[in-house]
C-alpha cells in the first residue's frame, strides 16, 4: 500500500514465488497474489524482473485481464530462468509455464 498511498496508481511487487500487484479500478482497487511454480534447476535469474515487466506490459497494452497479464509476465520470468543470458527465452517455453501459474484476488474495494 505504501506505494499507491504516495501516488503510484498501480503497483507490482515481484517475489521468488511470484508477485503482488494492487491495480486500480475506478475509485477502488484489487490486489492480487500471483504464483509460479519453480521451473527445474535454476540457470540464472539475470533479467528476470526485465522478461515479467515485458510479458505484462505486452498483454496490458492488448487491452487483457490484468490476471491473465500477471500470469503471461510469471510465464516470461521462469522460463528466463532456465537459460544463460537476460531474456533470450522461447515462446514455447512461456507457453508450456503458463498454464501453471496462478493468480488469487486477496481484495477488492
Amino acid at each position: 500500500g505504501l506505494i499507491c498511498e504516495l501516488g503510484a496508481q498501480n503497483a507490482v511487487i515481484k517475489s521468488r514465488e511470484g508477485c503482488y500487484a494492487r491495480i486500480r479500478r475506478g475509485r477502488g482497487h484489487r490486489v492480487f497474489k500471483a504464483t509460479v511454480p519453480r521451473q527445474g534447476n535454476v540457470v540464472s535469474t539475470v533479467g528476470s524482473g526485465d522478461a515479467f515487466l515485458g510479458g505484462f506490459l505486452a498483454h496490458r497494452f492488448q487491452r487483457v485481464e490484468v490476471t491473465d497479464c500477471l500470469r503471461w509476465g510469471l510465464a516470461c520470468a521462469a522460463a528466463n530462468t532456465q537459460r544463460s543470458g537476460a531474456a533470450v527465452f522461447d515462446a514455447a517455453e512461456v507457453e508450456r509455464i503458463y498454464p501453471t501459474t496462478a493468480v488469487i484476488e486477496l481484495q477488492s474495494s
